[in-house]
């Protein structure tokens, strides 16, 4: 099947996890978990779980290292870390700055415990980014690249359909080096 479009490799909407933007980071965990473990065999794990509203539209997006991020509140304090890493402060002084204030102290359990009263809608992506069901996969490429991202929400229109992941796109471009590499010896092998 040729792919051309980033809806003809996305996931669809209604394949992709879900929580309200009522949920606790404790039922985000708990609905990765589930998606992993019914995932098709072949398909790389989710790991990004949707953020609906009240009337079941998607309003953004939480993937592990938000999830995560989440259940430290005071990372908040430096605002975002990426930046100050773009912006040339060192990673010394930015590692002497989470040092100082004791990020992470604690039982595994304890840090467990704080998914139960973390709302999803204090940590959550909003949508801000997002690709057209008709752009072009190397739109989508250029797209997550400038990102940052693993995975961007695809729309129609103003209406989510899916998810554009970095898995299936790396699994597509193996699939496109093998056959290549396949078809360039087929073709030094002939006289």
């Amino acid at each position: 099947m040729q792919l051309n479009t980033v809806g003809d490799l996305m996931i669809p909407l209604s394949e992709c996890p879900k929580v309200s933007t009522d949920a606790t980071l404790e039922e985000v965990f708990l609905v990765l978990d589930e998606a992993q473990r019914s995932s098709p065999i072949g398909r790389p794990h989710l790991r990004v779980v949707l953020v609906v509203d009240q009337q079941g539209l998607v309003v953004g997006k939480l993937g592990y290292l938000a999830l995560l991020r989440g259940l430290e509140p005071r990372y908040d304090l430096f605002g975002d870390l990426e930046l100050l890493a773009r912006a040339g402060v060192s990673q010394e002084l930015v590692g002497s700055m989470l040092e100082q204030f004791r990020f992470w102290r604690g039982s595994l359990e304890d840090i467990a415990g704080r998914a139960a009263s973390i709302k999803v809608s204090s940590v959550m992506h909003p949508i801000e980014d997002y690709l057209e069901h008709n752009a072009s996969i190397a739109h989508g490429l250029h797209r997550l690249i400038m990102s940052q991202t693993l995975s961007l929400l695809v729309k129609d229109g103003s209406t989510v359909v899916g998810l554009f992941r970095l898995a299936e796109l790396f699994t597509e471009l193996t699939a496109q080096v093998r056959h290549t590499k396949s078809a360039k010896l087929e073709e030094e092998r002939r006289p």
